[in-house]
């Protein structure tokens, strides 16, 4: 690999940036496309997607997208932790949150979004479950 990064700077110090740019582009996408393929594979995990999902600073962003994998791996999750007759308690507790309803949706609670960690969030303001 420190080979092909040499070589790739002594072209890059010999070509135009343009020549530059479109070499180190087209080298390195196989290297981008695996990356992101071991990504996909390993990080988009149930566990990930409900921390994800959990996470107040994520979830209380406005750019915070609840997508069908994030939804499922959320549902799995709970599916794997939570005995099934503990279920219908988690429904209502999911909805105060994502709707930041009753101590989720305290002014205390938003600003400690930027301030607390997750688990120190959750402990503070989702002490009424």
């Amino acid at each position: 690999m420190n080979l092909i990064c040499t070589i790739v700077y002594v072209f890059c110090l010999k070509a135009t940036s343009d020549k530059c740019f479109f070499f180190l582009f087209f080298s390195y996408m196989p290297l981008w496309d695996n990356i992101d393929e071991r990504w996909d594979r390993k990080i988009l995990r149930p566990l990930h997607a409900a921390a994800y999902y959990l996470n107040p600073q994520f979830h209380y962003n406005p750019n915070f997208k609840e997508d069908f994998e994030v939804k499922h791996g959320l549902h799995e999750s709970i599916y794997k932790m939570v005995t099934k007759q503990d279920w219908p308690k988690v429904d209502p507790i999911l909805e105060d949150f994502k709707h930041a309803r009753n101590y989720f949706g305290n002014e205390l609670a938003k600003v400690a979004i930027i301030t607390k960690n997750p688990t120190d969030w959750w402990d503070s303001y989702g002490f009424e479950y």
